[in-house]
C-alpha cells in the first residue's frame, strides 16, 4: 500500500489544484488540507461551502456558491 497520496481538488467541478496527503490521513484532515491549498482558497474566496465530497484515493470536490 502507498504512504502518500495525489488528490485532484475541484470547485465546483474545475480542477484547481493538487495535494499530497497520508494514505492514513482522516476526512476532516484531507478536508482542511483541500481548503488550505493556495489556488483552491483563492478561488473560494467570496464564496459560501455548501459542501465538501471525498473521493477515496481519487478527488476532493468542494461546492460553493
Amino acid at each position: 500500500m502507498r504512504d502518500q497520496l495525489t488528490l485532484a481538488v475541484h470547485v465546483n467541478g474545475k480542477l484547481r489544484g493538487t495535494i499530497e496527503v497520508a494514505a492514513d490521513l482522516s476526512r476532516e484532515q484531507i478536508e482542511h488540507l483541500a481548503l488550505a491549498e493556495p489556488n483552491t482558497a483563492k478561488f473560494l474566496q467570496g464564496l459560501q461551502i455548501h459542501k465538501v465530497i471525498i473521493v477515496p484515493g481519487k478527488r476532493v470536490n468542494i461546492v460553493a456558491a
